[in-house]
């Protein structure tokens, strides 16, 4: 189309693979997602995002650890309730931490990573659209950032972060 020249005509389609890797000390992961079409970072002007983005969302982690330390009130004791499910669930596969402060710890780290992967999902499959903190983050364990005022202006900001990077190259 002439919004975007570079896109392949329907016989050049093939599948892509999207490559996901957390920056975590949790081990290095690598997701795949398959797609039914390539995207080009020439139709939207992104720039592609860097082999090894850590020095991008390292401070975000930081920043939701401490929106998580800061909790109080009902929105603790919801949050709370959340991690003790969460924590029954990793009990099956005997991982959980024997200390309070390391699952706290791992705990946030992994609303960070399905944050993350939740983004780039979204950036990649919908790479012009902004993305809604509530559609992306409103369920499951992760939905405890949202009930806070700076709990929601972070997943606003990291998910407007996310899509503005290339993900697909």
């Amino acid at each position: 189309s002439e919004k975007c020249p570079n896109r392949p005509k329907f016989a050049q389609i093939r599948r892509n693979t999207v490559r996901i890797r957390p920056l975590l000390a949790l081990g290095y992961l690598v997701w795949e997602f398959r797609l039914g079409y390539p995207l080009s970072a020439a139709c939207y002007g992104k720039p592609v995002i860097p082999q090894n983005p850590t020095n991008i969302f390292a401070g975000w982690l930081e920043s939701l650890h401490g929106i998580y330390q800061a909790m109080d009130g009902d929105h603790r004791v919801r949050t709370d309730t959340k991690l003790s499910l969460w924590l029954d669930m990793l009990r099956t596969s005997s991982m959980v931490p024997s200390r309070r402060a390391a699952q706290d710890r791992l705990f946030v780290s992994h609303i960070f990573l399905v944050s993350l992967s939740r983004g780039v999902i979204h950036a990649v499959v919908h790479p012009g659209q902004s993305p809604e903190p509530k559609e992306l983050l409103g369920d499951g364990f992760i939905a405890c950032v949202l009930e806070s005022t700076k709990g929601r202006q972070w997943a606003k900001e990291f998910l407007q972060e996310i899509n503005k990077w290339e993900w697909t190259n």
